[in-house]
């Protein structure tokens, strides 16, 4: 997760304050980065999740693997319940096409959140 927060903290960039954004790292089999894609802007407290934006790109890429991630412009890292339905609904989408989702990333401008290194179920 440390690997993916770097690389998507250079994709915010100093936008990471401003409006939540949901990103998508495309990933190969090794899960290395192939790719990524901005999937939506939000405004300051909330951005609704495409999920077949998302899975377009995934398919389109012909990726094994992927993160998603968003940022939490409050600065509180913990996951809504919003967030963490949307993580179980991907993922199970993700699942019946033989891709992973590997985690899904929160983002402040401190730190963030890994559901994965955190043991969250909705992964799986």
């Amino acid at each position: 997760s440390k690997d993916a927060e770097h690389c998507l903290r250079n994709l915010y960039g100093d936008q990471i304050m401003i409006r939540e954004t949901m990103f998508l790292l495309l990933m190969d089999q090794a899960h290395h980065i192939i790719g990524y894609a901005k999937l939506a802007d939000g405004d300051i407290a909330s951005c609704t999740f495409p999920m077949r934006l998302a899975l377009k790109h995934l398919l389109g890429n012909l990726c094994s693997s992927c993160i998603v991630a968003h940022n939490h412009p409050s600065g509180n890292k913990t996951p809504s319940e919003s967030d963490r339905k949307m993580t179980k609904k991907f993922a199970e989408a993700c699942k019946l096409l033989d891709i992973s989702l590997l985690d899904h990333i929160i983002l402040t401008q401190e730190s963030y959140y890994s559901f994965a290194d955190n043991g969250e179920r909705s992964l799986s």
